[in-house]
């Protein structure tokens, strides 16, 4: 369940003609709102205005991540750290930005530029220097000094490829 305060706020003042100054704006901007700062101007405004503090927790929508109450609907908690939903992500117990994305998961992965890089299990490659070797689990290898081959007993490996002049 969604508890909008301004409007709950508005409903008591006008019954209880209460007058606050400086008044509470409608709506707030989504960027005002989801950064925590109409929590607190509501909270202020409860105490001042009604001299009661009102619950302003939703126990559907909010949680806690690290000692720090978070809105679920618009942010996750990534190894005790909160982030936003709409523009960071969790990877390798860490928060990160977009337009980066995940090569594993949130517990076991590494951050990458998918624009630059590809992914391979858990480790992020330069596709133009390196590949991909369907091991078990995937290993990436160097074009250079190394190969992808099949193995007869355990399917693909990376070799070593011998030194060139020596």
């Amino acid at each position: 369940m969604r508890i909008n305060l301004f409007r709950l706020f508005d409903k008591v003042f006008e019954k209880c003609s209460i007058d606050i100054y400086p008044k509470i704006p409608p709506r707030f901007p989504r960027q005002m709102s989801r950064r925590g700062f109409g929590r607190q101007v509501s909270a202020i405004f409860a105490v001042a205005g009604l001299g009661i503090l009102l619950p302003l927790r939703s126990s559907a929508q909010e949680a806690d991540c690290g000692g720090v109450p978070i809105d679920e609907s618009e942010q996750g908690c990534c190894n005790g750290q909160p982030y936003w939903l709409d523009t960071q992500f969790c990877c390798g117990g860490g928060v990160s930005d977009a337009p980066l994305v995940c090569c594993g998961n949130a517990v076991n992965g590494s951050p990458y530029d998918p624009n630059r890089y590809s992914c391979c299990y858990k480790t992020p490659y330069d596709p133009k220097y390196q590949g991909c070797c369907p091991t078990t689990p995937n290993q990436v290898y160097d074009f250079a000094t190394q190969c992808c081959g099949r193995n007869s007993a355990a399917g693909f490996q990376v070799y070593n490829t011998p030194s060139v002049g020596h």
